[in-house]
């Protein structure tokens, strides 16, 4: 039997027919389940996003509520936990990659987050679990108001729209809030 280079087909390319362990071993697939094969990841994550901020959400009010005189133990524990675990899983090669100007903007930035918390856990302890997802959701319309009012920068009218909503949710949720009586509200 004469080779495939005697014939002058020396590539595997320029066969007609493939050999047998070169046919595909499957028919078309459906595009259908291509695109749930495709996004199965994304959507799993972020069904688990979703559950771990819930959760975050109620079982930070529930450990406020229940440690109600130790927030400075609280803001130190997780200052104490966060910070040596992602400062090993940064290493010593973001100072090598880094401009050191970038490098003061992202410390600037861990400072206020770091206020923020503990803020937040002191704050927590005397603070409803609703009226705690309110202030968060109202970072969002003040942060836009501060940077219009300090860096004149311009949104679209949605954005303004979205502000707007977030503002009057709050403000509805206070003055429904005032008419419910107080044991009514202690559930969270």
């Amino acid at each position: 039997m004469p080779s495939d280079r005697e014939n002058g087909l020396s590539s595997p390319l320029l066969r007609t027919k493939p050999s047998p362990e070169e046919e595909p071993t499957s028919r078309q697939r459906n595009p259908y389940m291509d695109w749930w094969l495709r996004k199965w990841r994304l959507i799993l994550y972020t069904v688990c996003l979703l559950v771990a901020s819930v959760g975050n959400t109620v079982f930070f009010k529930r450990m406020t509520s229940a440690m109600p005189n130790y927030g400075w133990y609280l803001t130190q524990l997780s200052t104490l936990i966060y910070v040596p675990f992602f400062a090993t899983l940064a290493g010593t090669g973001i100072t090598q990659q880094v401009d050191f100007e970038l490098v003061r903007k992202f410390a600037l930035m861990g400072v206020f987050d770091g206020l923020s918390g503990t803020f937040m856990v002191l704050g927590g302890v005397h603070t409803s679990g609703t009226l705690q997802v309110l202030l968060g959701q109202a970072v969002i319309p003040v942060t836009m108001m501060l940077s219009v009012m300090l860096l004149r920068k311009q949104y679209h009218m949605l954005q303004y729209l979205g502000a707007t909503t977030i503002v009057m949710g709050i403000v509805l949720d206070k003055v429904v809030a005032t008419n419910v009586p107080a044991d009514s509200m202690d559930w969270v």
